[in-house]
């Protein structure tokens, strides 16, 4: 229900964009229903952690550092050097 919600959210919400489009408003939705999964399945699998919140941010900084550095070293970002503005 809670994915329903904020996928309502969205639609509602890129409706009164300027540039509208439907692929923007495809990935906005998966990326919304993505989300509001993760929640989900985070809620879930704190139990195998003892309920222990600071765990779950441990193990998912850990796997997220593991899954960007090679996103990062074959992008190319790592070499360049511009300001972000």
């Amino acid at each position: 229900m809670g994915c329903v919600v904020v996928v309502a959210g969205f639609l509602v919400g890129s409706e009164g964009e300027v540039r509208f489009s439907w692929l923007g408003v495809f990935f906005g939705v998966l990326s919304s229903a993505f989300v509001a999964g993760n929640g989900v399945l985070i809620k879930k699998t704190l139990a195998n952690l003892d309920n222990n919140e600071w765990k779950s941010i441990s193990y998912n900084t850990f796997l997220a550092t593991l899954i960007m550095m090679p996103l990062l070293l074959f992008s190319g970002m790592h070499t360049r050097r511009q300001a972000f503005i």
